[in-house]
């Protein structure tokens, strides 16, 4: 079985890190059609890439790390 999910969320909804790693990768995508300047695009993509990996790491520091439930080493202190 195939399942293929589409979810539409409002735009409020997207946190600012999101907003500006999009906006970045899209101005990379369009630079070489619009300036026809492939180090200027270089230069984009590697600031896309960054704010990319910024958006990543913000969103990691959201989550609550899992919980190690079952371990070898704490056991054996019992």
């Amino acid at each position: 079985m195939v399942l293929t999910y589409v979810f539409r969320p409002e735009e409020e909804e997207f946190p600012p890190y999101f907003d500006q790693a999009l906006i970045a990768k899209l101005s990379a995508e369009f630079t070489i059609p619009v300036t026809e300047n492939t180090s200027r695009a270089e230069g984009a993509f590697r600031l896309a890439d960054m704010e990319y990996e910024r958006a990543r790491q913000i969103d990691a520091q959201q989550d609550t790390p899992g919980r190690i439930e079952d371990f070898t080493l704490i056991k054996a202190r019992h």
